[in-house]
């Protein structure tokens, strides 16, 4: 796949171990990012926010403390996401503090009286 992707043959990647593996380390970890923003649009209340960091409840922490610059992967694996990457993160993150907004005023709202008809 990566030769691929890439343009690259077999041949050539086997001579060089060391590109082979990082490259797949950064489609795997392109793919991981993508993978946390769906989670994050169809699972959200998967997620936690403070202030400073965006938390699954499978321990993945992203860094969101600096604003839309400062944007990184802070566990299982330190990733530092390409400027589009954090465009499309600072979207999910957006929807997901809205979806927590929409919550929160729901379970604050009174419950409403039975009408009596």
């Amino acid at each position: 796949v990566v030769a691929l992707v890439c343009g690259f043959s077999n041949a050539m990647l086997s001579a060089f171990p060391d590109l082979t593996r990082s490259l797949r380390t950064e489609m795997a970890k392109k793919e991981s990012l993508d993978v946390i923003i769906n989670d994050m649009n169809r699972n959200p209340h998967h997620w936690r926010l403070d202030q400073f960091r965006a938390m699954h409840r499978n321990g993945m922490k992203i860094w969101i403390g600096n604003g839309f610059f400062g944007y990184h992967v802070e566990q299982p694996n330190y990733y530092e996401p390409t400027l589009r990457e954090k465009w499309q993160l600072h979207k999910a993150l957006r929807r997901l503090r809205a979806h927590i907004a929409d919550y929160i005023a729901n379970k604050r709202t009174p419950p409403k009286s039975p009408t009596n008809s």
